[in-house]
């Protein structure tokens, strides 16, 4: 289906994705990152040049650099491109070069030779490693270091060496973490330019309970009490509800966001609000589109007065098979014809004339088990197709109104039938305010990515889930709250 000039920032609830992860040992340590190059890419050269042809590089200890069959002046290389996704691309050798076992080497190989300035791996100094192809010099990548060395054949070689957990790579080398100079270091979670304790960052730089640290550096906050609370704070939303795939009335509606408002507010204490709302017929997919636009025409000032909008249907699939997806409209689409709208619950870094949506499924079951694929009809005593975290054969039990598997009863969303609906109500909101076209780095929780953006004022939200963080958020990155929290009202 086209959704014709909408922003569409959310594939499903729950998604997953591929990612290139490997995990190697270096120095007794085990090193776990998305991506890591040998041989990372020289500045100056393209992303689709990825690597350095004068260097055997190998990604992840799996993928090596390697010759084209076809050819001894070109080289294939492995990459890590800027999502931490192994890539493969050739490249023509140097001139004067051939490749030679995945490096391009002079073809008067009788003439290489190496030098080290370092005297070998010494990676508490910046050294150059020199051959008749070129110098190379020990560099950065992110807090390790790239260290360049000579092989036994007199060729360059490097190799990603980790510094440490009080330790990172400045200038080509490693350098021993300094608590009390207003830079977060390796091994360091804050560093306020002292070393007292009681300010919120201690005097070995770790963070005190109850604080909010710049995880850049600087002094830290107190989170007091009801410090987001004060303000009564309202997300407001009118809903749109597809009468061929329901019955439901407005009284249930209601009491079903007064449930969803209770679990926003418990993690960011901002009320989600219903404003209107208007029964539709959509019968199929294709009426989505007009219907929501014809709505949002004669009903202008319901549409200036909200920051996002519900769609209950099962009519798409993104609702129908995975829950849901998140839906950002412009009011001012020409099919439309509302101008100058100004979301006053905008992100703070994004533009404010979209309006935040979401398409949701009311009944999508959580755990179901033994039904079809369109969670309609019942067709087996135990789990198909995938059901029951891939666990084919589970014994489906009646829970809630209806067969969930065995092995999920007693987890978090089992625990009320209402929490699937209402959960994903607040993740696709919630990716409103994460990174959209990257959405799957939101879903993370736990993560580096989803740790580098965390701000910490949320680590003292309590959540009935089990101590799973995964459950708290509703499988959202802590920031995307905090950035929710942080919406301002910039209009005129």
């Amino acid at each position: 289906m086209k959704f014709g000039p909408i922003l569409l920032l959310s594939l499903v609830f729950l998604s997953a994705f591929l990612v290139a992860c490997k995990e190697s040992v270096v120095n007794g340590q085990a090193i776990r990152s998305s991506c890591v190059d040998t041989d990372p890419t020289p500045a100056g050269r393209q992303l689709y040049e990825g690597g350095n042809p004068l260097i055997l590089g190998m990604v992840n200890n799996f993928y090596a650099d390697q010759c084209t069959k076809f050819s001894n002046t070109r080289v294939i290389q492995y990459y890590c491109d800027a999502t931490g996704t192994v890539k493969r691309g050739s490249m023509d050798c140097p001139g004067g070069t051939i490749c030679s076992n995945g490096v391009c080497v002079s073809s008067a190989s009788s003439s290489t030779s190496c030098n080290d300035s370092d005297g070998g791996v010494n990676t508490g100094v910046t050294g150059t490693v020199t051959t008749n192809l070129g110098t190379f010099a020990d560099t950065c990548q992110g807090a390790d270091v790239v260290e360049y060395s000579c092989s036994q054949a007199q060729q360059a070689v490097s190799s990603v060496l980790l510094c440490g957990t009080s330790a990172s790579c400045q200038g080509g080398r490693c350098v021993r973490s300094v608590c009390g100079n207003r830079v977060v270091e390796p091994g360091e979670q804050c560093d306020d330019q002292n070393q007292l304790s009681k300010d919120g960052c201690s005097n070995s730089c770790t963070k005190e309970q109850g604080y909010w640290c710049p995880k850049q550096g600087g002094s830290c906050r107190l989170i007091e009490p009801g410090l987001f609370c004060g303000e009564d704070k309202k997300f407001n939303v009118f809903v749109l509800m597809d009468d061929t795939s329901y019955t439901a009335t407005d009284q249930e509606i209601r009491d079903y966001f007064t449930f969803t408002s209770q679990l926003l507010y418990d993690r960011t204490c901002v009320v989600l609000n219903i404003t209107q709302i208007f029964h539709v017929s959509i019968n199929n997919p294709s009426d989505i589109d007009p219907i929501t636009y014809n709505l949002m025409s004669q009903n202008s000032q319901i549409v200036r007065n909200a920051n996002g909008f519900v769609i209950f249907t099962e009519k798409l699939s993104c609702a129908r098979l995975n829950g849901g997806c998140a839906w950002g409209i412009s009011p001012s689409y020409q099919q439309i014809g509302i101008n100058n709208y100004c979301n006053t619950y905008a992100r703070y870094d994004r533009i404010n004339n979209i309006l935040y949506g979401s398409v949701i499924d009311w009944n999508h079951l959580y755990g179901a088990c033994g039904y079809d694929e369109d969670q309609t009809q019942r067709i087996s005593s135990v789990s198909v197709n995938g059901q029951c975290r891939n666990q084919p054969g589970t014994q489906c039990v009646l829970h809630n109104g209806y067969y969930i598997c065995q092995n999920l009863v007693n987890t978090y969303y089992a625990s009320d039938a209402r929490l699937m609906t209402a959960s994903t109500i607040i993740h696709e909101i919630m990716h409103h305010y994460g990174f959209g076209a990257d959405g799957y780095i939101d879903h993370n929780v736990g993560s580096p990515g989803c740790l580098n953006e965390y701000r910490h004022t949320l680590d003292n939200v309590l959540c009935p889930a089990n101590g799973d963080l995964a459950d708290c958020f509703f499988n959202m990155c802590q920031y995307t709250y905090e950035n929710f929290i942080r919406a301002e009202n910039i209009c005129s």
